[in-house]
């Protein structure tokens, strides 16, 4: 099972916020319902993928993404000036239209955030493709044991609160960004910009601690975390100068590097 938090309702003392993009958020109980919906017009639609879900910063995003997950359709993300990663795609999922739209040739599933679904969505089989990137398939499988692996090492649990300022496209970054925080259950703040918000667990690249480093209300954000996460190695000057001002090591993610 891929996402074990949304294989079941939420009990009420349990509905704390589980995404929050550019200041929107949904709750535990609402992702379950939006991405249960999502899912079911996949399915109901025979839709057997690869889909091309746009992967801009949007909360619409993150719904596409969990929903098809789901409802085991194999997903493409597409990062903003990158719509030519979008080939052999059966359809689209989301996005703005003068981006996907009828120039594209090819269908558009809406992405609706505040639709809900409660029908029960049967789990994929973990040897079922999940994600295509840079025409490398990886399995649910892959996506499993990634995300286990890497909580296990850094203690990741549902009590953390996530800050991504990782894409939410590439293997690595949507494995760690989306996926992770989704089956671990821990609530997730993505951001592409401005002030960040408080939390325990950070994600990002080196460009990311290089602008953290230099920006007194990141350091003391970073300053009250419990594990800084790179996607790639930070320069070695950036790396003290994170050690320096909030007293934490940056640690480098593995990548994802099982395919199917």
């Amino acid at each position: 099972m891929l996402f074990p938090p949304l294989s079941r309702p939420v009990p009420t003392a349990e509905d704390g916020p589980a995404v929050t993009v550019g200041g929107v958020g949904l709750r535990r109980s609402e992702l379950l319902g939006a991405s249960t919906a999502v899912a079911e017009r996949l399915l109901g639609l025979g839709v057997r993928g690869p889909l091309a879900v746009w992967a801009g910063p949007e909360l619409s995003t993150v719904v596409g993404l969990v929903g098809a997950l789901r409802a085991g359709v194999p997903v493409v993300p597409v990062g903003p000036g990158d719509v030519a990663a979008a080939k052999d795609v059966q359809a689209w999922l989301g996005g703005p239209p003068d981006v996907v739209g009828a120039g594209s040739g090819l269908p558009t599933v809406p992405v609706r955030v505040h639709a809900r679904g409660w029908h029960h969505i049967p789990e994929p089989p973990l040897d079922a493709v999940a994600l295509v990137s840079g025409d490398v398939p990886f399995t649910r499988r892959a996506m499993a044991d990634y995300t286990d692996g890497v909580a296990a090492g850094w203690g990741w649990t549902d009590a953390d609160t996530v800050v991504s300022a990782l894409p939410l496209s590439g293997a690595t970054a949507l494995a760690l960004g989306l996926v992770a925080p989704m089956r671990v259950g821990s609530a997730l703040v993505h951001v592409a910009e401005g002030r960040l918000p408080a939390g325990s667990l950070y994600l990002g690249d080196a460009s990311f601690y290089t602008w953290a480093a230099a920006d007194p209300l990141a350091v003391q954000a970073l300053q009250e975390a419990r594990v800084l996460v790179s996607t790639d190695a930070v320069p070695l000057t950036v790396a003290q100068q994170v050690r320096d001002r909030t007293g934490h090591d940056v640690a480098v993610a593995p990548g994802l590097t099982d395919p199917a």
